[in-house]
Parts: C-alpha cells; sequence; structure tokens
C-alpha cells in the first residue's frame, strides 16, 4: 500500500516539475532570457532552448556546441570575452559583460552575459553557470537615444544636486568649449558669472532641500574656455530621491542683447517728445506711444486696429495725400507738414515723418511714423506773417494817402489861391462886382470840403487807432432820421433825387453815439444821392428785426456796382466812377468810416449792388443796443 502512495507522490511530484520547467522556459522566451552551464572538465556546453533561438538555431534540430558558441563571437569582441572567461576560472570571480554575436542567418545581435563560478571539493572551478539576454533593440534604442542627445544644438546635461555635471554631450563644447572630462571634474559653479551665483546657488539648494518646484528655470552667465561669458537659459528637472538632475540650455545672448537693445528703443521711443506710431501696408495703427495720446487726445485702446485718418484734418490739400503715398510706396521717406485734427475737434499743426520698414527680403512690412507739434510755430509764423500785411497794408494806405492828400487837398486849395488872388488883384474891377460873389462861394465850398476831408481822416485814424471812444445814450433813432434827411434834402433836390422814408410802427430807443450814429446816415444818404442820377429815388426804411436787431437800410436807383467796384467803394480813399460822383466831390473814406463807426457799436454794414440796378446798404445795431419801444 505505502509504495502505491510512493508512487502517485512521486508522479504528482514529476508534473508539478515539468510544469514549473515549462513556466521556466516560457518566462525565458518572453524575456528573450537564456541561460547555459559549461563543465570546464569535460568541455562540455549544455544551453537552454531560448539560447538556442538567440544564436540562430532551432533546439528541436539542433543544439548549439562550445565551438559554434565561440565562432559566433563577434571578432572584435571575441579577445575581451574569452579574457573574462580565462580570468574568471583563474579568480573564480563572476563576471558580467556584454557583446555582440553574429547569428547562424548572419543577423547581428548584441547580448547581455552574466555568469558565476562553481567549484570543486578542491576549490577549484569545475564549472560556470550564466545567463545571456539578447539587448539589441535596447541597444539600437540606446544608441539612437545617444546620437540624439550628442546631435541636439541644445546644451542637454546630466548631474548631481552637489553641483557637479556628470554627462553633457557635444553641444557643451561646441558652445563652451569644454569637454566631458573637463566639465565634469568641477562644479559648474566655477563656471558661473560671479554675480549668478547666489541665484543659481539658491535654485540649486532649493532643489536638493525640496523647497521648490522640481522643474525650474534659471538664467545666468557662463565663463567659455576663452575667458568670455555668455548667456544661457537653463530648464531643470531634480529628482531628489535619487540626488539627480537633468538639464538643457540655451545660448541667449544675442536673443538677450536683442531684447535689452528693443527696451532701451522702446524706452526712447516712449520717452520721445514726438508722438510715434507704427502701422502694416494697410495704413493698420499696431503701436503708438503715450505722447500720440498726449498730443492727439486718443487712447490706445481707442486707435489700436484704426487707419491714421481719424486724424484728418479735412484742411490738407488732396494733392499731398497723392505724394505722401507715392514716396512712401516706392520705399522713400516722406516729410511735410500737415494739419491734424485733436479728438476733441480742435486743428494742429504737425511736421510728420513716414518711413517704411523693410524685412530681409527687402519687403515693407511696417511704416513708423512721428509727429511735431509745430502748431506754436505756425501760429508764430502766421503772427508772423499778418504783422507783415498789416504793415504792408499800412504803407499802402499811407502811400494812398499822401496820393489821395495830394489830389484831395490840391484841388480845392488851387481853388482858394486863385479866386482869392483874383479878389485880391481885383481882376474883375472893384469889389462889388457878382464874380466876385461867385467866387467867394467857391472860396467857402473848398474850405468846408477840405474841413471835411480832415475830419473824415482823423476820425478814420482814431478808429484804426482804437482811440475813439463813444459818447453813448438813449436815442430816437426815427428822429435822427428825419433830422439827416433835413439836413441833406436841399442837396437832393439840387439833384433832382426823391428821398423816401418809412419804419415799422414800434421801433425802440437804441443805446448808441447820437453824433456819429448822425454822421453814419450821413455819408449813407449822400453816398446814394451822389451816385443816384436826375429822376430817382433813395429809399429809408427802418425795421425791428426777429432777432431783436434794429436795422437801417438805404437804397438808390442810381447806376450799381459789380463786385470790384464794391471792394473799392469799402477802402480807404476808395472812390467808384459812375460818370455822377464828381457832380458831388467825396473823400473816399465815407464808407470805410461808416463801417468802422458801425463796428464800433458791434452792428454790422452790408452792401448788394447789382451792375444798372442800384445799390441796398443796410446797417444793422445788434440787439444789445435796444432800450425800450417807442410808443
Amino acid at each position: 500500500m505505502s509504495n502505491v502512495e510512493n508512487s502517485t507522490s512521486s508522479k504528482k511530484l514529476e508534473s508539478k516539475l515539468y510544469k514549473e520547467e515549462k513556466r521556466l522556459l516560457r518566462a525565458e522566451q518572453f524575456a528573450r532570457l537564456g541561460h547555459w552551464q559549461f563543465s570546464i572538465v569535460e568541455k562540455n556546453l549544455i544551453s537552454s532552448d531560448e539560447m538556442n533561438r538567440i544564436y540562430g538555431y532551432d533546439p528541436k534540430v539542433h543544439r548549439m556546441t562550445l565551438d559554434e558558441g565561440v565562432s559566433a563571437c563577434h571578432t572584435e569582441d571575441l579577445e575581451r570575452v574569452q579574457n573574462s572567461f580565462d580570468l574568471a576560472i583563474e579568480t573564480g570571480q563572476a563576471f558580467e559583460y556584454e557583446h555582440r554575436i553574429v547569428r547562424t542567418d548572419g543577423k547581428v545581435r548584441t547580448i547581455h552575459a552574466k555568469a558565476e563560478c562553481e567549484f570543486g571539493n578542491d576549490g577549484s572551478v569545475v564549472s560556470m553557470f550564466g545567463i545571456i539576454q539578447d539587448i539589441t533593440e535596447r541597444k539600437q534604442a540606446e544608441y539612437e537615444l545617444e546620437r540624439i542627445f550628442d546631435l541636439s544644438p541644445d546644451m542637454i546635461g546630466s548631474g548631481n544636486l552637489e553641483g557637479y555635471f556628470t554627462k553633457i554631450n557635444s553641444s557643451f563644447e561646441r558652445t563652451l568649449g569644454y569637454g566631458n572630462d573637463e566639465f565634469c571634474t568641477k562644479s559648474f559653479l566655477e563656471y558661473v558669472h560671479e554675480e549668478d551665483i547666489e541665484k543659481t546657488t539658491k535654485a540649486l539648494t532649493d532643489a536638493a532641500n525640496g523647497t521648490a518646484t522640481d522643474r525650474f528655470v534659471v538664467t545666468n552667465r557662463y565663463r567659455k574656455k576663452n575667458g568670455s561669458y555668455i548667456w544661457i537659459e537653463w530648464h531643470v528637472q531634480a529628482y531628489v530621491k535619487e540626488n539627480s538632475f537633468y538639464a538643457v540650455g540655451w545660448d541667449i545672448t544675442e536673443g538677450k542683447q536683442a531684447a535689452d537693445d528693443l527696451r532701451k528703443l522702446s524706452r526712447a521711443v516712449e520717452q520721445s517728445s514726438n508722438a510715434v506710431f507704427i502701422t502694416d501696408t494697410d495704413g493698420t495703427i499696431e503701436y503708438i506711444n503715450s505722447k500720440f495720446t498726449a498730443l492727439t487726445g486718443y487712447k490706445r485702446e481707442e486707435v489700436i486696429g484704426q487707419n491714421p485718418r481719424i486724424l484728418k484734418s479735412g484742411d490738407t490739400p488732396e494733392n499731398v495725400y497723392v505724394e505722401f503715398w507715392d514716396t512712401i510706396k516706392n520705399n522713400g521717406e516722406w516729410k511735410g507738414e500737415m494739419k491734424d485734427r485733436h479728438k476733441n475737434g480742435e486743428l494742429f499743426w504737425v511736421y510728420e515723418t513716414v518711413s517704411p520698414v523693410m524685412n530681409d527680403n527687402n519687403k515693407i512690412t511696417h511704416y513708423v511714423a512721428t509727429h511735431e507739434d509745430i502748431s506754436e510755430r505756425k501760429a508764430a509764423e502766421l503772427a508772423t506773417q499778418n504783422a507783415l500785411e498789416q504793415a504792408e497794408e499800412a504803407n499802402r494806405a499811407k502811400s494812398d494817402l499822401m496820393a489821395n492828400m495830394s489830389h484831395e487837398l490840391r484841388t480845392p486849395l488851387n481853388a482858394i489861391i486863385g479866386f482869392s488872388r483874383t479878389i485880391k488883384e481885383e481882376i474883375f474891377g472893384p469889389l462889388n462886382n457878382d464874380k466876385y460873389q461867385e467866387y467867394l462861394n467857391d472860396i467857402h465850398n473848398s474850405g468846408q470840403h477840405l474841413l471835411g476831408l480832415i475830419d473824415d481822416i482823423l476820425d478814420a485814424s482814431a478808429i484804426e487807432a482804437r482811440a475813439l471812444e463813444l459818447q453813448e445814450e438813449s436815442v430816437n433813432i426815427v428822429a435822427i432820421i428825419e433830422s439827416t434827411i433835413r439836413l441833406i434834402e436841399l442837396r437832393a433836390k439840387e439833384g433832382l433825387v426823391t428821398i423816401k422814408f418809412s419804419f415799422d410802427p414800434e421801433i425802440p430807443l437804441i443805446y448808441v453815439d447820437s453824433r456819429r450814429t448822425t454822421q453814419i446816415m450821413l455819408n449813407l444818404l449822400s453816398n446814394a444821392i451822389k451816385f443816384t442820377p436826375e429822376g430817382g429815388e433813395v429809399s429809408v426804411h427802418l425795421r425791428l428785426n426777429d432777432d431783436g436787431s434794429v436795422a437801417i437800410s438805404v437804397s438808390d436807383t442810381g447806376a450799381g456796382m459789380n463786385d470790384r467796384e464794391m471792394e473799392i467803394a469799402l477802402s480807404r480813399f476808395g472812390q467808384v466812377d459812375s460818370g455822377l460822383d464828381r457832380m458831388h466831390e467825396g473823400t473816399g473814406l465815407g464808407l470805410p468810416l461808416t463801417k468802422g463807426l458801425m463796428e464800433l457799436h458791434g452792428g454790422t454794414l452790408e452792401i448788394e449792388s447789382e451792375k444798372g440796378k442800384g445799390t441796398l446798404i443796410t446797417a444793422t445795431f445788434p440787439k444789445e443796443r435796444v432800450v425800450q419801444n417807442i410808443r
């Protein structure tokens, strides 16, 4: 009975062992891992199925012998492998190495071998047991990774948290000039610029103490082998538990210099006393400096994306814009003066410079413009120009005055001198002659004309010098007009001219200079009568306008004037020759003086005339001059 039980137990054990062996073989196959045993005494090699497959043999057909195993070793690795075997047999030490084999199909594979010695009773090595693993794919991946590591233009390295690099790629040598052996024997802090050591040490210490994130960035200067320094930006991944780090670095010297230059340029542009803005090729604004806002009133968010046309005043001639675009489109720089419009609507002058910005292909990508505010300069130029024009006008007026004075004074003076001499010498006989009475009348009239001329000149000069003061009072304008008509009615009758006067029913009192208002009416009526032919009519109408102002209109049926003659009539000493004016000599100051007197009252003088149809002159006192209505 016991034999049967032992037999059953033995079969179960064998089955279990068989299953374990099958699992082991499957595990070796999955891991590409084979094992072997070599008897030194018998020179016999026992190899597993997977080891045979690694070498290219089908274990069901043939198992590799010792000689075949030696022959499969790559010729370049054979000596090293043989030496390892010999040394192990001699010393009894285990060994581990990698080498290449040439399979039966000619393919080269890389294996990782590891073995240990087994000893006899006398202590000598009698056999060796080892494993091999096909690591070809891993070695290929390592090789490719090493190539990437070495060929990368970036500086890539690994090191420990004590401050040493343990491995660096060839980019280190290309960038800094140091090889792996030279650079890795010293702490990298010895290469860091003294001004950057503190922040570099802190970054390293924080990483080692776990007080910083595992991944961090540090920028510092490294000393090259030639003694110069360059800026490097490091991206570091630290592994505190493994006391290691991996770092990737870039030479950012040029970029940092460019950034510094750009920062300086940006500050210069921002602090410029001129407005600066940049547009794309379509004229869309992409950048403005702070002076632009100060000059135009527009904030950055209001103009970015807009066109500079928002500044267009409408006062710059179109041909300036045509020249502007022709110049910059042909890669030229345009300079010139323009009038711009402020956000609040005010106009201002700028001296503008616009230049194209080119890329490396000499193609325009942007335009940069500067605006210098020249409003004060233009105002000064305008003031100077106005002063010159006024001086020229004054000189012309002086010349006109001298010429007209020569004519206007000489004519009556000749009459006075000639007639008085005739009377003095009694050329026509005793003084009781009627002819002398006629000459005395002429002398009187000439004297009156001279007196009127001098009065007008003095009044005109006083108005121009702002020295004429009005003696203002509340007056009945109807009464002033009626009294003036009575004064001049005789002259009208002599010329067979009829005067008609009409007025609105409720004309208010006005606050004016009574004498100067009479002078205004006298000048207007005298002028109208002078230019109206016999049988003609002069009409005076007084009205209260809807805006509260008071207007006096004087119209005649005379010859009328064209635009040029109206301009002459309003100029000092300007006299329009109608063929009738010389019937009554004038000074040429009547209308200019009347206009000046009206303006002193805050009023206006307007002329409407058409050749052949007569003239209408309207003198209007503003509503501020109205005192009360006349009942």
